[in-house]
């Protein structure tokens, strides 16, 4: 039987970090935790989201985990932190 690759799925941080979620960078190290504070997008850029030690995260991410309260998302390499 072939093995089968599955492509990740990506969302935009805008759209997909909701307050209280946890982000990991592309290590799985702990980024921060999201404040709900958002920027909106243009039509040059994504938007953003604040996380609670003041970063900014910006462009695509992928759900890796879900527990009771929060959701956990990682970065992909192309993601702005600032």
């Amino acid at each position: 039987m072939p093995k089968i690759a599955w492509a990740r799925k990506a969302f935009n941080a805008y759209n997909a970090i909701k307050k209280g979620d946890n982000v990991y960078d592309t290590e799985n190290n702990l980024i921060g935790v999201a404040n709900g504070v958002l920027a909106r997008a243009t039509a040059t850029s994504d938007g953003s989201v604040n996380l609670t030690n003041n970063k900014w995260v910006s462009g695509k991410v992928e759900k890796i985990q879900t527990n009771e309260g929060s959701t956990h998302w990682k970065t992909f390499p192309d993601c702005q932190i600032s």
